[in-house]
């Protein structure tokens, strides 16, 4: 029994596994519902976002009877930051996104976070 948000990343990756077409998948309104079922009992595995699964569960959360399991990867996702076109804001933006590369801010949210992937590298 799997539990995901409906309209996530998290239902259409699992829809997708062929090794999880067999399992009774449940969407729910959102990734918290999903905690809440696990740990009520009446479902098996929460598919979530990761960052957000390794902030909720854990010692000194809500869920510290839930665990995340490493080394799963259903799928990625990458972000980046839209503007209207003839913004004046890009460089801004990338001046300040190089300027936290350069100070070691995005190396310490890399390590503080690991599970999310920093493609961000101070300048030469």
């Amino acid at each position: 029994k799997i539990v995901v948000e409906a309209g996530s990343a998290g239902e259409s990756s699992v829809e997708a596994e062929e090794a999880l077409q067999n399992a009774q998948l449940t969407t729910l309104q959102a990734q918290r519902d999903t905690l809440l079922e696990l740990k009520s009992g009446t479902a098996d595995v929460a598919v979530i976002d990761a960052v957000m699964a390794y902030a909720s569960v854990g010692e000194g959360t809500d869920y510290d009877d839930l665990m995340v399991v490493d080394g799963i990867e259903l799928s990625k996702e990458e972000y980046g930051i839209g503007l209207r076109k003839g913004s004046d804001m890009t460089e801004k933006i990338n001046e300040a996104l190089q300027e936290l590369a350069d100070d070691g801010t995005v190396a310490a949210l890399a390590e503080k976070y690991p599970s999310v992937l920093v493609t961000l590298e101070p300048a030469a």
